[in-house]
């Protein structure tokens, strides 16, 4: 079911606002928070928002899985409530606008049961701050090309909610190591050195929650890690009101296919733990290492990006942002006009210098 969220005063569109963080109308503005909505909505239709359900979710992963092999994917055609309108969207997009009205829309029906997240960190950076941001970017690098400072390029700036899972563990490590240990004592004519040898052993445990791993295949994994940290005291839970305004994906990979990089970065976390505690040597030579993991709990979330791609000479580039804390992840591309430029200023200015060495000499 396609929803727009409806100002109570004047009918129009209402959108979460980062700079707010509440829901805002542009057409009167007036400002709601999330739950006021809710309770607004409830008081109009006598019906409560729908709950998530884990049990659900975890008992139906794998048929999912299996559906998306087969290629059955929801095919069902969306319209959009204001104007009429066809959504152009593929079939994990729950938040989109209109690109006829421009309305913000929400695919309800692909936010039930089992794709109903279960936490959100709503955008804390609006997307003038976010443009803003990136304009100050490009503008540190010199040989930036211009192409991609220009505002129709920066207007692409998108809000998007990315699909993460979270995962808590109970780890349990032990790492051996020889180490050794210098000692020097002093003689009347001279010092003795001299080296004792140890095998130091640490057993240490710990649990870890909250690890994310983004479950969107058309995200780039090493682009979303170095996104982090995000702020997790900013955690709320899910509701669909605070993806008004935004584009929104739900998951196509399941809490098993992505725990392995979770599983990875728990292990490296205990061991780097546990060597860690293995000080006041000579020097350290790990030997072995063993870690056990206990899965405690696996959560779905929605977490804040801005992106911004684009095609310089042929070639992609892509902006991205942390939606809530503001990390910048880019390769900045290099104008080779500009590039040769430089150089030619740097040869000038250097066979400058070596002629007039030349005349004083």
């Amino acid at each position: 079911m396609e929803k727009i969220l409806r100002c109570p005063n004047c009918g129009a569109a209402l959108e979460y606002s980062a700079d707010r963080q509440m829901l805002a109308c542009r057409q009167c503005g007036t400002q709601m928070t999330v739950d006021a909505y809710r309770h607004y909505e409830q008081t109009q239709t006598g019906e409560t928002q729908p709950e998530a359900s884990r049990t659900e979710s975890q008992k139906t992963e794998q048929a999912d899985t299996d559906s998306r092999q087969r290629g059955t994917m929801d095919m069902k055609i969306y319209h959009c409530s204001s104007c009429g309108a066809v959504l152009e969207t593929d079939p994990d997009t729950v938040a989109t606008r209109c690109a006829y009205c421009g309305n913000p829309t929400l695919i309800s029906d692909r936010i039930e049961g089992r794709y109903r997240p279960d936490l959100i960190i709503p955008f804390a950076i609006s997307k003038e701050k976010a443009m803003e941001s990136y304009e100050q970017w490009t503008g540190k690098g010199p040989l930036t090309p211009r192409e991609l400072k220009a505002r129709t390029v920066t207007e692409r700036m998108t809000g998007i909610y990315v699909p993460f899972w979270l995962y808590d563990y109970h780890a349990e490590g032990r790492v051996t190591a020889n180490t050794t240990r210098t000692r020097v004592i002093p003689r009347p004519d001279g010092e003795d050195i001299y080296t004792d040898y140890f095998l130091a052993v640490r057993e240490l445990s710990a649990d870890f929650r909250g690890i994310p791993a983004d479950a969107a295949r058309n995200m780039d994994d090493t682009r979303m890690d170095r996104l982090e940290p995000f702020n997790m005291q900013g955690v709320k839970e899910f509701a669909p009101e605070y993806l008004s305004g935004y584009l929104a994906q739900r998951y196509d990979q399941t809490g098993e296919e992505v725990s392995s990089r979770a599983q990875e970065r728990a292990k490296s976390y205990i061991l780097s733990m546990a060597m860690g505690t293995i000080a006041g040597y000579s020097s350290v030579v790990p030997l072995d290492s063993r870690v056990n993991l206990s899965l405690l709990s696996r959560r779905y979330a929605l977490f804040p990006v801005w992106m911004m791609n684009c095609t310089y000479r042929g070639k992609p580039f892509s902006f991205v942002m942390n939606g809530q804390t503001g990390r910048i992840v880019a390769d900045r591309p290099v104008s080779a006009g500009r590039a040769a430029g430089t150089g030619a200023v740097v040869f000038a200015g250097a066979f400058a210098a070596l002629m007039l060495g030349g005349m004083l000499l």
